[in-house]
């Protein structure tokens, strides 16, 4: 029943039987406590297959705890089936995102195995395998890469040992390791690794299938479609063109005596859209979404339970694609139809859905951006951002990547729209969640915490909070600085925003000393930069040195002040507030007349940023005594 797919038929039978079971167990303890076990096993198995994580879940725990209770009778029994369990349910954690949850109870299946493997080497090792496979997947998609490794060599190496043994028997296990090894290195890019592991199971598969159709054929369309991906990344296009399409053919013909894997087929077909987008081949990719869709809606509707999350993931995706097609009414119609789908499963099943859900509305919300309609965008953007922050507050290691996805698209939203101030609570929030990540692996999120904070700073200035802001702006600095011993060509950039801005912050409160030094430090930056790249940072460049000319002013270095002037307009000449510099040095100096020929040339653009300088030049005590008369018939003239 169930290898025929009849789900909800075969759901009534499994809860059937359970009720039976549960009464001979508890009337016969020693008869029917291990078919008990077992079939709480395969019942949870099978509502994991069904994505009802949660059911599974409890009855993996409840075989788990009959195990326990049943070593008194037979230990070895009862610890070989906890084994079991374990290995199963660490599959579903691992399946659920759950990565520290896995890693604990395979640990404690793979102990079990070692501990027996006298008592039956050839069930322990088989199983043993499993559980190094399984736990190598945790490793991986938590970052652990030369753990991960390590478990899936080991894993690999038991699994040909035992096809020496009986080549037979044990193809099908050895097949699985590798495919799964290369699926988990595949995701990290590891490409000439990944394809000859894919290149080696699919061999092993096409050996099985030839015999065996129908048990092996959705194996071989599935390292198809992999290996496809992996060309595709690797600009091997017609190759992956040619698997796609093979692998969907594949599934067909399983199909035609398994109706799931019409749902593979479409899974396959998203990939070749995915493909047909890459290549500019937009119609091919959009008809290809449409019968993939139309093919997963199908399904939903004679089995809701097992196809609306398809439904929901192949709609988002179809979206994504709408959007960089510029199809903006298509795309929200469809994204709107992921989410409301995703939405209702996050209800039942919070902790497999409820990220993609806010992974849905974050994407909508880009799409609202794009279009202009800013404050659905940002609703939208909120409420992911809401979402994902609880979720990586409880499970930061698992949730950081989507949180940074958000946060990104969040705080860029408010920058670009000049509306950071409003974006303070949210940069708050997630330099919380960076400095909690940075106690476990500090360096690897400076980035995204001297982003927050230079951020901070700004905001703090633009309240004039100034000492905060400062605070801010040098934390940020200093892990600019920090990175760029690394990386410097990457960082140099941040490291000179930073000092620039504090160098602002200085002029403002008056502390003309630190404001010269910082403008110094990133000049230096700026010119080395503007070698390269004249056009995009000449700009700033010329910006930095007015500021710095501005300073020389305060701290009665009028020469030095004139220097900085006119190498600032030669190097860009429009930033026409520089002259107030020059003016201001060529007066104080005693060069009048050069000094009055600026006055009168930029009277009408600049006359109420001279008569702001001289008020702070007065306040300050920066005029030289012998200039105070020339000052004030500057200031007259200027009010004609």
């Amino acid at each position: 029943m169930w290898e025929q797919n009849a789900y909800h038929q075969s759901s009534r039978y499994f809860m059937r039987a359970s009720t039976i079971y549960r009464r001979l167990a508890k009337s016969y303890p020693k008869q029917y406590y291990i078919p008990l076990i077992r079939f709480l096993i395969s019942y949870a198995g099978f509502l994991t297959t069904i994505y009802e994580t949660g059911k599974g879940e409890m009855l993996f725990k409840e075989a788990i705890g009959l195990c326990r209770d049943m070593r008194t009778m037979n230990p070895a029994f009862a610890d070989l089936w906890m084994a079991n369990a374990e290995t199963t349910l660490g599959r579903l954690y691992n399946m659920a995102n759950r990565f520290e949850e896995s890693k604990q109870v395979l640990t404690e299946a793979l102990n079990i195995y070692q501990k027996y493997y006298q008592l039956d080497s050839l069930f322990c090792l088989k199983n043993i395998s499993t559980s190094l496979m399984n736990l190598g997947t945790a490793y991986f998609k938590t970052f652990q890469d030369e753990s991960g490794d390590s478990c899936y060599l080991e894993a690999t190496r038991i699994a040909r040992q035992l096809v020496n043994r009986s080549k037979e028997l044990h193809t099908p296990h050895l097949a699985f390791v590798l495919f799964s090894y290369a699926s988990s290195r595949h995701s990290l890019q590891f490409d000439s690794i990944s394809e000859n592991l894919y290149r080696e199971a699919l061999y092993l598969y096409k050996i099985l299938a030839h015999d065996n159709p129908y048990a092996y054929l959705d194996d071989v369309a599935g390292i198809k479609s992999n290996l496809a991906i992996l060309y595709a990344n690797s600009q091997r296009q017609h190759e992956s063109e040619l698997l796609l399409q093979e692998a969907i053919a594949d599934y067909r013909i399983i199909a035609q005596k398994d109706p799931i894997f019409e749902s593979m087929a479409a899974m396959t077909m998203a990939k070749l859209a995915s493909f047909y987008f890459m290549s500019n081949r937009y119609l091919e990719c959009e008809n290809t979404f449409n019968e993939a869709l139309d093919l997963w809606k199908g399904l939903s509707e004679n089995d809701p339970q097992t196809y609306k999350p398809k439904v929901a993931e192949i709609a988002i995706n179809f979206a994504v694609y709408c959007y960089r097609m510029r199809r903006f009414q298509k795309s929200e119609a469809i994204n709107l139809l992921g989410i409301k789908i995703l939405q209702q499963l996050a209800i039942h099943d919070t902790q497999a859905y409820e990220s993609r859900y806010a992974g849905a509305i974050d994407q909508l919300a880009s799409l609202y951006w794009a279009t202009q309609r800013h404050e659905e965008a940002e609703r939208f953007y909120k409420q992911a951002f809401d979402i994902r922050l609880r979720l990586v507050k409880a499970a930061p290691q698992i949730y950081e990547k989507d949180f940074t996805y958000t946060f990104n698209n969040l705080s860029n939203f408010y920058i670009t729209n000049q509306r950071i101030n409003d974006g303070e609570t949210i940069f708050n929030q997630a330099l919380d969640i960076y400095r909690l990540l940075s106690q476990d692996s500090r360096k690897r999120y400076f980035q995204e915490i001297a982003k927050i904070e230079y951020y901070l700073g700004e905001i703090k200035y633009l309240q004039s909070r100034y000492n905060e802001a400062i605070s801010f702006l040098e934390d940020a600095h200093s892990l600019y600085q920090c990175l760029s011993k690394d990386s410097p060509h990457i960082y140099d950039l941040y490291i000179a925003m930073a000092t620039g801005h504090l160098a602002t912050i200085y002029i403002d409160t008056k502390r003309y000393s630190k404001a010269e030094e910082m403008c110094v430090k990133a000049i230096e930056i700026y010119r080395r930069l503007a070698i390269d790249k004249p056009l995009e940072y000449n700009s700033i460049l010329s910006q930095t040195l007015g500021s710095l000319s501005f300073t020389s002013l305060f701290l009665k270095n009028y020469k030095q002040a004139e220097q900085y002037a006119l190498e600032s307009l030669a190097v860009d000449s429009t930033q026409h507030w520089i002259a107030t510099n020059l003016a201001h040095a060529l007066l104080f100096q005693g060069r009048t007349e050069e000094a009055e020929e600026l006055y009168r040339q930029y009277k009408d653009e600049l006359k109420d940023a001279f008569l702001d300088d001289f008020r702070l030049f007065a306040e300050a005590g920066a005029i030289p005594k012998k200039c105070e008369a020339e000052v004030e018939r500057i200031k007259k003239m200027l009010e004609e």
